[in-house]
């Protein structure tokens, strides 16, 4: 039997101050419950300004840190399924914006989940992924990157 529960949804979106503004005006009329990011620079600097904009909050998370020098792909992508899943399973119901670096994004969506087919969302946004979570996995609803 599949997942009583309303699934959440995770738009991940490129940071960076050119983007910003257009992120709010593609967000704005949606209810962001929390805005994440990885700590310092760029990523939480955009996530600081959206959630302001967009009146909710937001939080620094280090496993969406992109990949340091003693890593491996493998490594990015179990952390970003971690932290994913954790999303998904405390907003279900609810949707939540991870801000982080085009690289980190564009390494991990694609281990998350097949994005093979979906639509493109609002790549011209800094849109680069829009993913339901729920107790049944995580599906890709747009994907802005490269098939997998």
């Amino acid at each position: 039997m599949g997942d009583l529960h309303c699934p959440a949804t995770i738009v991940i979106a490129a940071a960076g101050a050119t983007t910003r503004s257009r992120l709010i005006d593609a967000l704005t009329g949606r209810r962001i419950a929390m805005v994440f990011a990885p700590p310092g620079g760029e990523p939480e600097q955009s996530a600081a300004v959206l959630a302001s904009s967009l009146g909710c909050a937001m939080r620094t998370e280090t496993e969406l840190e992109a990949k340091d020098a003693a890593e491996n792909a493998a490594d990015v992508s179990r952390r970003w399924s971690d932290v994913v899943d954790e999303i998904g399973d405390r907003y279900r119901g609810e949707t939540v914006l991870i801000m982080s670096t085009p690289a980190a994004v564009g390494s991990a969506v694609p281990s998350l989940t097949s994005v093979a087919g979906v639509r493109t969302p609002a790549a011209d946004a800094g849109i680069m992924a829009e993913l339901e979570c729920d107790a049944d996995g995580t599906r890709a609803i747009a994907w802005a990157g490269p098939g997998d």
